[in-house]
């Protein structure tokens, strides 16, 4: 049987456990918040130079005379260089997105294992 002094120093040392649960639950919290936070600038970043590279293939593309074969190859390979350029900032911003989701699923995971 308890002494009332071993009863006592128990509920004292659940209550610590739970004070650090409830932390360690707030820290996740704030980095998925965080995480959505710097996600969703990242994906205003992307749509800012989509819409610039689109604003330049538009003007690039709006003849000033009579288009002959040449200039239509010129705007061709601008076209495709764009395109080319557009690609590569979508694949580097998806790549460092799955890096952040796998960093928090794995911190997640290290978390519900505790």
């Amino acid at each position: 049987m308890k002494t009332f002094q071993q009863f006592q120093e128990s509920i004292e040392q659940r209550r610590i456990a739970a004070r650090q649960q409830t932390q360690r639950r707030e820290t996740s919290a704030q980095q998925v918040a965080q995480s959505y936070h710097t996600r969703k600038a990242n994906e205003a970043k992307r749509e800012a130079l989509k819409q610039e590279i689109k604003r330049e293939l538009q003007t690039e593309q709006t003849p000033t005379m009579e288009p002959n074969l040449y200039n239509q190859l010129i705007a061709r390979r601008q076209a495709s260089q764009k395109s080319a350029q557009i690609k590569h900032v979508h694949q580097e911003i998806g790549a460092e997105a799955q890096a952040q989701q796998a960093q928090k699923r794995a911190e997640m995971k290290a978390i519900m294992r505790r």
